[in-house]
């Protein structure tokens, strides 16, 4: 199963296995957006680093690094400051319109990865344990403070589940009431609590925002997502299970509508051939989701 932001196609290596010799490309990012070429594209070379005229971006403490890809480029990303002015010959993009203008999912991959990593990097200006004021470290992987204590990139851990319907023809879906697009429809999810398995997260998460009840919760699939909920860097759990209740008691304060929809509706939906709901885009594990329960159903229309 593809999803979303999991091709980067980078592996990261030990920092004494890298050196100043390695090739290097750089990602950059501007008050949370990616920076691209007039020709779009999102990746510069040293030399083009060079050009764009601050003298510090060349400096290694600047530098996030990202992992090395399978030819031995060496991948950075850097944060220009919310001062620095860009050229007008450049464009600026939010990761989230990149997954409906970009092309490659390997170059979507990494700027999701580089957005997620210059994010946590702002939110991380002061150490969690002694409030002291820190700095990059480990070329960028990490920070540590003056009292030498490690500060290391956040991932919160989201269950996502598609719950089919006892007699197999349907699943549950609804729309949270912080979900802008009044016409979505999408999985159930919710995060992972302390001292919780992800299987007894998605049950949770169902029986408050839905009042339906489920058994034998499987893992399916997992995505990082750099679109997480309060700006923080997510890992997507996508989870399937069967409902052993039907009847639906939305919780009013958190979801807009919960409702069980057939197979062929949603296949409808996948294939954008109806107008009565849509569906999360492709980069998103939701529509993944929904599109192998589909695959794997044996309905015919």
């Amino acid at each position: 199963m593809a999803v979303g932001f999991a091709e980067s196609e980078l592996t990261c290596r030990p920092e004494s296995s890298t050196t100043r010799k390695d090739p290097r490309a750089f990602i950059l990012l501007h008050r949370n957006k990616i920076v691209s070429h007039p020709s779009q594209k999102l990746e510069f070379s040293a030399d083009e680093l060079e050009g764009l005229g601050k003298s510090n971006l060349c400096v290694e403490e600047h530098h996030m690094y990202l992992g090395h890809d399978h030819s031995g480029v060496a991948y950075f990303a850097i944060d220009l400051g919310d001062d620095y002015n860009i050229d007008e010959t450049f464009e600026l993009h939010d990761v989230r319109s990149l997954m409906n203008e970009c092309t490659s999912r390997v170059a979507m991959s990494r700027a999701g990865l580089a957005v997620a990593l210059g994010r946590w990097h702002s939110r991380t200006r002061f150490c969690s344990r002694c409030g002291t004021k820190t700095m990059p470290h480990k070329r960028g992987t990490r920070r540590i403070c003056e009292n030498g204590h490690t500060q290391y990139p956040r991932t919160d851990p989201v269950a996502i589940v598609a719950v089919e319907h006892p007699e197999g023809h349907s699943l549950l879906l609804g729309r949270s009431q912080k979900i802008v697009n009044k016409n979505m429809l999408t999985c159930l999810s919710g995060f992972v609590d302390f001292g919780e398995t992800v299987q007894q997260a998605a049950a949770r998460e169902v029986r408050e925002e839905s009042g339906v009840l489920v058994d034998r919760v499987e893992m399916i699939c997992s995505q990082p997502w750099p679109l997480g909920r309060g700006g923080n860097h997510e890992i997507m759990i996508g989870c399937y299970a069967i409902a052993t209740t039907t009847d639906i008691f939305m919780d009013p304060e958190e979801m807009d509508i919960v409702r069980w929809v057939h197979f062929r509706d949603i296949k409808r939906a996948i294939q954008e051939e109806t107008t009565e709901f849509q569906i999360p885009p492709a980069y998103a594990l939701a529509h993944s989701l929904l599109t192998w329960w589909v695959e794997k159903k044996s309905f015919k229309l």
